[in-house]
């Protein structure tokens, strides 16, 4: 589902260089960069592609707007959980858990993260106080909370927390090293994957002792940090290679299972990048009426006429040039009898 544009509609989007020109005449980077809400995420298209002029859309995203201003709580939330909403939606659209080449450990780490989303998602949109009005926002939490009740999910689910408890529990690895006859390692290899941690231990108090099992977890020697260096990355790549192995039959039997489950739901899931365009929205009106400047909903009148009451440029404000105090605001109309106004001013009076 698409929190852009209302079900089956049939967009049509203007070419890009027509889109970039009219940003540059109107001056309208400060706005846009506003709008963008995370910097350093680039979205997939210029803002202003998605720039439309049908009323339907503009109303069907003016709804979810509202929405957004009215619950602080799902405001918050969404907020809070952008990143991690922009990879389950990248894991949903199969970008991530196809690959054969991929790690195990990580293919159920993201499995983990979608099912930690749709389940504070669904918390969220079955507890907000205020119900919601628009049909996007309304259609993504009904499919989201079906998402989460549904058997498959509920499965999938069970088996990964216990997979993830099972994962948890490793706690250290033991080494075996094969000596030449100089006593140097040759050969290092993984022995077992274990659910305690290894201690600092004594190596004198061991001797006398003579107790030389680690049933007890306690080295010869004190504990010592893994160095950085080409001997730590290949051991490194060898614990990950033997646990990747360990945990294959399992991580591959998840990814098979969310694919399946995701691609009978793929429809019904939104398109988490769409919710850009709302936060920075939300976070540019406050800003404006946070400095003292009037905001609205704008109406899509029937006829052909504009009326719009303290009209200003915003970007005078977002660019610095100035405070909300200061900008003029100037009512306009355009109808069947004032169609044409002739501006007068000196270069850079705000004329455009």
């Amino acid at each position: 589902m698409s929190l852009l544009y209302p079900r089956d509609y049939q967009s049509s989007f203007p070419p890009l260089g027509t889109m970039e020109a009219l940003e540059e005449h109107l001056r309208l980077s400060p706005i846009i960069r506003e709008l963008l809400y995370v910097r350093d995420m680039p979205p997939k298209q210029p803002l202003l592609y998605y720039a439309t002029t049908d009323p339907a859309v503009i109303a069907y995203r003016q709804a979810i707007l509202s929405d957004l201003m009215q619950n602080e709580v799902l405001l918050s939330v969404l907020d809070e959980m952008y990143y991690d909403l922009m990879a389950v939606e990248d894991i949903y659209t199969s970008r991530s858990i196809t690959g054969s080449a991929e790690s195990n450990l990580y293919k159920v780490k993201e499995i983990l993260l979608l099912i930690s989303c749709v389940d504070r998602l669904s918390d969220c949109f079955s507890t907000l106080k205020k119900p919601l009005a628009s049909q996007g926002l309304s259609t993504m939490a009904n499919n989201l909370m079906e998402f989460a009740d549904s058997p498959e999910y509920q499965t999938l689910k069970k088996n990964c927390e216990a997979f993830e408890k099972e994962v948890s529990g490793i706690r250290s690895i033991t080494l075996g090293a094969n000596l030449n006859a100089k006593m140097q390692v040759e050969e290092v290899g993984i022995v077992s994957v274990n659910d305690q941690p290894y201690h600092s231990g004594n190596l004198t108090a061991r001797l006398f002792r003579m107790d030389f099992n680690n049933r007890d977890f306690l080295t010869l020697e004190p504990l010592a940090p893994l160095s950085q260096g080409k001997d730590a990355n290949n051991l490194h790549q060898s614990v990950v290679t033997v646990l990747n192995k360990l945990f294959s039959k399992f991580s591959s039997s998840f990814a098979k299972a969310i694919r399946s489950l995701t691609m009978a739901n793929i429809d019904k899931l939104p398109l988490f990048s769409e919710l850009r365009f709302y936060l920075g929205a939300v976070r540019l009106i406050k800003k404006l009426r946070d400095a003292g400047l009037p905001m609205c909903a704008p109406r899509v009148a029937r006829d052909k006429a504009t009326v719009i009451s303290d009209l200003y440029n915003p970007s005078l404000f977002l660019s610095g040039k100035a405070d909300g105090q200061s900008i003029v605001k100037n009512d306009i109309r355009f109808d069947a009898e004032t169609g044409l106004y002739i501006l007068t001013g000196p270069n850079n009076g705000g004329k455009t």
